[in-house]
């Protein structure tokens, strides 16, 4: 696997939207200013590892993914879970509970 920034800025941006995050928190979260949010969703700009590990911690998946790793199912799985309605994620958690997860 080769790192490719373009490919690192396209799943931070998807990211993003799908958590319905803004550039301006991810700014914060990170302790960089909105500008350097939107180079690295251009592929202008990469971040630090320590960036990188924040922001995968702050997604749900994982390092190999957002530096251009396959996805993994659990990070497929959590991606999708974010999306869903407050109530069907404590649906959800009620039947993992109940299978003992």
């Amino acid at each position: 696997m080769q790192f490719d920034v373009n490919d690192f800025g396209s799943r931070i941006k998807d990211l993003r939207l799908a958590y319905g995050a803004s550039q301006a928190e991810l700014s914060r979260m990170l302790g960089v200013s909105a500008t350097q949010i939107s180079d690295i969703e251009k592929g202008k700009s990469g971040t630090s590892l320590e960036r990188a590990v924040l922001l995968a911690n702050f997604f749900n998946v994982s390092l190999n993914y957002l530096l251009g790793g396959d996805i993994q199912p659990t990070d497929k799985f959590l991606m999708r879970v974010q999306g869903l309605p407050d109530e069907v994620k404590e649906r959800l958690c009620g039947y993992l509970d109940a299978l003992g997860y």
